[in-house]
């Protein structure tokens, strides 16, 4: 099942009955943070199995993911998304999820330091989720203020290491 199939099955869903009677698992995919995480769940999804293909592998039994602090994902709902959203090479899959701390450095003064969403108002979180690279309208050096940096790690999702049975 791809995850337009599944949107629109829960946005039928949504016209049938009040918002208030569904169940927790409608509500959490109603919520509009919840997109980014689905998306990129089916992006990790496609990603393992076509490596799974190339190695030859007829299950993938262990996922081994990583998550930058700065693409602020919800963990909860990136797993729950990447097991509904599983292909049939993945069914028994275990996904390690580990987040990685994002290191900032600016291009102004060379200072380093980490990058600490609890310093952005609710607009400027949910902006930087959906899209990183408009952190720099919001975050400046902590040292001379200037917003020109390079995010030296914890940006993006990628898959570390993958297991599976040949």
């Amino acid at each position: 099942m791809k995850a337009s199939d599944l949107s629109c099955f829960h946005l039928t869903a949504a016209t049938d009955r009040p918002l208030g009677n569904q169940s927790f698992l409608d509500n959490r995919l109603f919520q509009p943070l919840t997109m980014h995480e689905w998306a990129l769940a089916e992006a990790v999804n496609s990603a393992a199995v076509e490596v799974g293909e190339k190695e030859g592998l007829k299950e993938i039994t262990e996922l081994n993911i990583r998550i930058g602090q700065l693409q602020q994902i919800d963990p909860e709902t990136f797993k729950f998304a990447l097991s509904s959203l599983r292909a049939p090479m993945l069914k028994n899959a275990k996904f390690n999820l580990k987040t990685v701390k994002a290191e900032l450095k600016c291009r102004a003064c060379e200072h380093k330091w980490d990058f600490s969403p609890e310093d952005l108002g609710k607009d400027a979180s949910e902006s930087i989720h959906f899209i990183p690279e408009v952190a720099h309208a919001y975050v400046k050096c902590p040292k001379c203020g200037s917003p020109d940096f390079e995010v030296t790690v914890g940006r993006g999702v990628w898959i570390e290491s993958i297991k599976g049975v040949r």
